[in-house]
């Protein structure tokens, strides 16, 4: 059985990550949307590392 993961479109040409991780939340059936996503990550001009990822992740409650 193979559960189907909800698709988010980016906003912008630097939102691959958090449209990521929106897919991912929701997945898991957290009701986010990519511009919840977005206020927690901030996308500087380089864009996220693994750390911004990893902390905001953790701070929607998951564990990694």
């Amino acid at each position: 059985m193979q559960k189907k993961v909800p698709y988010v479109a980016q906003l912008g040409n630097m939102d691959c990550s958090i449209a990521c991780m929106t897919m991912l939340f929701r997945y898991y059936g957290l009701d986010v949307d990519i511009v919840d996503v977005g206020q927690v990550v901030h996308i500087g001009r380089d864009g996220v590392n693994l750390t911004q990822l990893k902390q905001a992740t953790q701070q929607f409650g998951f564990k990694c």
